[in-house]
């Protein structure tokens, strides 16, 4: 991942400082296959299927990098010499500890729910794309023997979480603010198309937009059906159609492919669920959104307070735990 090739720059292009995190690593399809051990309740450490990946000509799979595993992994390097020259950082950075951290969506994920109290968490991010994730024990997903695999389908994608007892069970949406970033710049006049102007121009409108409806393909689609060439639309227009039941419709239309994620992750959305839903991310600030969402997945939603720093947090809590500054015990976020 990109942070992969920071923390290496950091530290001078070290060989030793050449590394992946396991969530990172496992979007690839270089992983082997994950089985549950005998041990319950975790699977083997990652490894690189290097016998595959050695299997076609010209791929050499010792060019991989190091899997730097665990939740509470050791720093990586230092920051070199070199580095803070090259960059022009205070000579105090040199010797710094680099960590090596995790991708976005393992980021997000301990911001959002912790590591101690997330076996079974779930939560939701609206940014430019989107997703909703759950945190779901491997005795829940694999079988000792193998057979049994419970989370295979189109549209629902399983990774590994920085606790090996745990995997991180997603379905996204490749575009999910960025559609209020497209309808702003697109039906609003220059000078007054904020997202905060399009939030007031869709609180105009009635809801359920008077029967326009939007999907929010723009740019394809991964869940709840994997689609690159899917296209967003805006559907049942009339000459009575107004500017803000056009912003309302996309609104609504993002927060029903958000009902269809959590339809795919086999979550309840029958109204029975009073436990609120964790929202990060920016469009967290929207309330008209945000209420619009709670309406369609019928349950609550939480918007965390500062939704837009969590994976900034979680990001940094393996260093935090590294240096003891935080222990991640149950209910506890960085």
């Amino acid at each position: 991942g990109a942070h992969s090739y920071v923390a290496y720059a950091l530290c001078g292009g070290d060989d030793e400082a050449c590394a992946c995190d396991p969530t990172t690593a496992s979007t690839t399809g270089l992983l082997t296959p994950p089985r549950l051990s005998r041990i319950i309740g975790t699977v083997p450490e990652p490894t690189w299927a290097v016998e595959s990946i050695g299997a076609f000509d010209g791929v050499n799979p010792s060019l991989l990098p190091r899997l730097v595993t665990g939740s509470t992994p050791a720093p990586i390097g230092e920051v070199s010499r070199w580095t803070a020259d090259a960059l022009n950082l205070p000579a105090s950075l040199v010797g710094v500890p680099v960590f090596h951290g995790v991708g976005d969506l393992a980021s997000t994920t301990v911001g959002a729910v912790g590591i101690g109290a997330s076996s079974g968490a779930s939560y939701m991010y609206l940014g430019t794309s989107g997703w909703i994730a759950r945190c779901v024990p491997w005795t829940d997903i694999l079988s000792v023997d193998g057979t049994e695999d419970r989370y295979v389908g189109d549209g629902v994608f399983r990774l590994l979480h920085p606790d090996p007892s745990l995997a991180i069970v997603a379905a996204s949406m490749v575009t999910a603010g960025g559609n209020v970033e497209f309808a702003r710049k697109t039906l609003l006049p220059k000078g007054s198309n904020s997202a905060k102007d399009l939030d007031a121009r869709a609180n105009d409108a009635k809801a359920g937009s008077d029967g326009v409806l939007y999907l929010p393909h723009l740019n394809g689609e991964r869940s709840p059906f994997t689609d690159p060439t899917a296209r967003g639309a805006l559907v049942n227009l009339s000459p009575a159609t107004t500017t803000a039941t056009m912003c309302r419709a996309v609104l609504e239309g993002v927060a029903y492919n958000y009902r269809t994620l959590s339809n795919a992750l086999g979550m309840d959305t029958t109204g029975a669920i009073d436990e609120p839903l964790p929202m990060v991310g920016g469009g967290a600030r929207s309330k008209l959104w945000t209420s619009t969402i709670a309406d369609v997945l019928r349950r609550p939603i939480a918007p965390k307070s500062d939704a837009a720093s969590v994976a900034a947090r979680g990001c940094a809590a393996g260093a935090f735990r590294y240096l003891r500054l935080w222990e991640g015990a149950d209910g506890d976020l960085p």
